[in-house]
């Protein structure tokens, strides 16, 4: 068997089995020598080949391995590049009634897309909601501390008002004070979470089939930066 003929898996399958190029597989009834690894290729997923590591051999080797026999579950995929993509809905609608008769299933590029983006949305609201649980929590620690703050002013307080400070003072003074550390924690908040940001999609990089665009959304900023103060 030449190198031509030899397999390709995924880098996830050289980790779990301890491997290395140039070891022998066995794949059913036949030894394979693995000669290079497949990182990623357009429209894959991490996440699907560290669950499901696959491994790549010619067709023509298919048979001999016996994997497919009596009650032997296989999926055959091809990939058809139809142009313009007008075409690709005429071309469904020809052969709807012909994929359903031999149990044939398709997928486009555009439905992807669809379920990528209906994916994101519903991890965006997620996110959404455990960030304003957060934000409850974080309130409720924030008044904590508030409160332990003003009782520790209290003498302070009663000093002021001996000086002739007013009511009204004493209160714009620790309203003040506490205004401005809101707005340094909700400062700290924005930076880490640009931070955040900025660093997350290098870290998914691998387990998402697109590059993800990162910007500085300035409104978001200021809205983030309100309700910190605010709570």
């Amino acid at each position: 068997m030449g190198p031509a003929d030899a397999p390709l898996v995924d880098p996830a399958l050289l980790i779990q089995l301890d491997a290395a190029l140039g070891d022998t597989l066995a794949v059913g009834e036949m030894r394979f020598v693995i000669i290079g690894a497949v990182v990623k290729y357009p429209g894959d997923i991490a996440l699907r080949t560290a669950i499901g590591p696959r491994v790549y051999i010619p067709a023509a080797y298919l048979e001999d391995t016996q994997l497919l026999r009596t009650g032997s579950l296989a999926r055959y995929l091809a990939y058809l590049k139809l142009e313009p993509p007008a075409e690709v809905q005429r071309f469904l609608n020809r052969n709807n009634q012909t994929f359903r008769q031999h149990n044939v299933g398709y997928d486009t590029v555009a439905e992807r897309e669809s379920e990528l983006t209906n994916s994101l949305d519903v991890l965006a609201r997620f996110l959404g909601l455990v960030g304003l649980v957060a934000l409850l929590l974080g309130g409720v620690g924030v008044a904590s501390a508030v409160n332990v703050f003003a009782k520790e002013k209290l003498e302070i307080a009663a000093i002021l008002r001996c000086l002739g400070a007013t009511q009204r003072t004493v209160f714009a003074i620790y309203l003040l004070q506490a205004g401005a550390m809101g707005l340094l924690g909700a400062a700290l908040g924005v930076v880490l979470g640009m931070v955040v940001q900025w660093q997350l999609p290098r870290l998914l990089a691998d387990f998402l089939p697109i590059a993800v665009p990162v910007g500085v959304d300035y409104p978001s900023i200021v809205v983030g930066l309100g309700v910190g103060v605010w709570v």
